[in-house]
């Protein structure tokens, strides 16, 4: 299994994980502020991995297993890193905590409305990286990417609503990756500032 471009994933993660792990231990052996560090690099994987999904959805209208298991292993390698550096267990509980919250919430839209379960393991994933950063970040970030999604939302709406759709087609849905990841970045961005969020 490859992505459009070539990437094995299972390459891809190990990238990831690796360099999450090394930039943890470095930062760690220079007593710098592992924490904050460490929302740095979910940003910074967010920023790549999560955007390579957000081009995806927006192209194809699907978040392939190619693309956010690498995500998925990036940010978990650099919270349970930065969890062994600085012995702080509550940001882990914390992590799984927001990855189950909005992992289930995405679910039950998937199960009772349109989402698709690329969408659903897209936002535990960023459910992780955003509650690790903390509740607010996480709400925020939930919040944005629906917020962000909503213009389009409601230009397709009432463009879709005169168009014509050959029998056995169903209309085109929002790609909601794009959305979903630019809100965590700018939530996690935020939580980095000292007054932020």
């Amino acid at each position: 299994m490859k992505t459009s471009d070539g990437i094995n994933p299972a390459v891809a993660t190990t990238i990831l994980v690796a360099t999450a792990v090394v930039l943890m231990g470095i930062l760690a052996v220079t007593g710098n502020d592992t924490t904050f560090w460490a929302i740095v690099l979910l940003l910074g994987i967010t920023a790549f991995q999560g955007g390579r999904i957000g081009v995806t959805d927006a192209r194809t209208h699907r978040i392939p297993d190619a693309l956010s298991i690498p995500y998925a292993g990036g940010v978990a390698a650099t919270i349970i890193t930065a969890t062994i550096i600085t012995s702080d267990w509550s940001r882990l509980g914390q992590a799984t905590l927001g990855t189950l919250a909005l992992g289930l919430l995405y679910l039950l839209a998937a199960v009772f409305g349109d989402l698709g379960l690329g969408d659903v393991k897209l936002a535990a994933i960023i459910g992780g990286a955003l509650s690790y950063a903390g509740w607010t970040p996480l709400l925020w970030g939930g919040l944005l990417g629906l917020v962000l999604a909503f213009p389009h939302a409601l230009i397709l709406h009432f463009t879709q609503r005169r168009a014509i759709v050959p029998a056995g087609e169903t209309k085109a849905g929002i790609p909601l990756a794009p959305y979903m990841v630019a809100g965590t970045a700018i939530a996690l961005a935020l939580a980095l500032i000292p007054t932020g969020i």
